[in-house]
């Protein structure tokens, strides 16, 4: 940094719009798009005098679907059923399962069993069935 100052990054991101016309057909003069507001707080809540502006940025993401498993704790208003979010490469490897957090709260809290154990348990099951299929 200059001079030996500290130095900060800070990283946003926002949807980027595309400018909105009118019904004549003319662009809106007053730019009220995310980006505009953000860079607005940034420049009044900050000492920065510049911001770099990155457009277009791709993003890799994994396969989802989702699996009911019925856990043995049927003492709650989910009757043991949670959903597991299952993600997967474009081939079917699976990556990574992952336990509905809110379904499993609810179970832990009405059946008395630490969360914890609850998604656990919830996703063992799913990879036991995921397995069993490949």
């Amino acid at each position: 940094m200059k001079k030996g100052r500290p130095a900060h990054s800070m990283h946003c991101l926002c949807h980027c719009e595309s400018r909105v016309e009118n019904e004549t057909g003319s662009s809106n003069n007053e730019d009220n798009s995310a980006e505009t507001r953000l860079l607005g707080v940034l420049f009044r809540q900050t000492t920065t005098l510049g911001i770099r502006i990155q457009r277009g940025i791709l993003r890799a993401a994994l396969k989802r679907r989702f699996l009911e498993v019925q856990l043995q704790y049927r003492d709650n208003s989910l009757d043991g059923r949670i959903d597991v979010k299952i993600s997967s490469f474009a081939d079917g490897e699976v990556v990574s399962i992952k336990a509905e957090f809110d379904q499993c709260k609810i179970i832990s809290e009405e059946s008395n069993v630490p969360l914890k154990k609850v998604s656990s348990i919830a996703e063992r099951l799913a990879w036991d069935q995921v397995c069993s299929v490949e």
